[in-house]
């Protein structure tokens, strides 16, 4: 949980030098996800997202209209019905971020693909495994006061023994 030794998305393919291939990444860094005081979670795409071949081909940046219309990409645009709860680390483990899906909608954390137990890799699997909860461990929380920091891990092992995982660094 937290490695980064399985593969980092290049800065190449964040910056907009890879838009219009199957590299591109960069629709991600407008992403907003947004951790209400009343327990609300919204997601919001900013009008396009990665399509990492769960939606269909090509990889790459879609539409909201795209992933709409596409076999399971409906289920992870923008929504403002998901709620989350939040755990504090303990002595013996760390904060727990436990998103549940708003109606219609997979709740997810910084790339749709990754879910408590398994990935969203094969169109004909539900989103998110089906589950209606999905449990991200806080690796890492830093304000600055100029800046804010998250980093947070999804265990995709059937075992949940965070053998396999995916991680991502939200900035604010």
């Amino acid at each position: 949980m937290g490695s980064d030794a399985l593969w980092i998305t290049p800065l190449v393919n964040l910056d907009g030098t890879m838009i219009g291939t199957p590299e591109d990444w960069s629709c991600m860094v407008d992403d907003d996800f947004i951790f209400s005081a009343d327990g609300n979670y919204t997601y919001e795409t900013n009008r396009s997202s990665r399509n990492d071949g769960y939606f269909g081909q090509p990889l790459g940046c879609w539409s909201d209209e795209k992933i709409a219309n596409s076999l399971n990409g409906a289920a992870f645009g923008s929504c403002a019905t998901h709620t989350f709860e939040f755990t504090p680390a303990t002595a013996n483990s760390r904060a727990m971020i436990t998103l549940t899906n708003g109606p219609g909608f997979a709740a997810f954390i910084g790339f749709y693909k990754g879910y408590y137990g398994g990935e969203n890799s094969d169109g004909s699997n539900l989103p998110n495994g089906g589950y209606t909860t999905n449990r991200y461990e806080v690796i890492a929380y830093e304000n600055s006061g100029d800046k804010e920091i998250l980093i947070v891990s999804v265990d995709i092992s059937a075992a949940h023994d965070g053998s396999a995982s995916w991680t991502m660094k939200l900035e604010r």
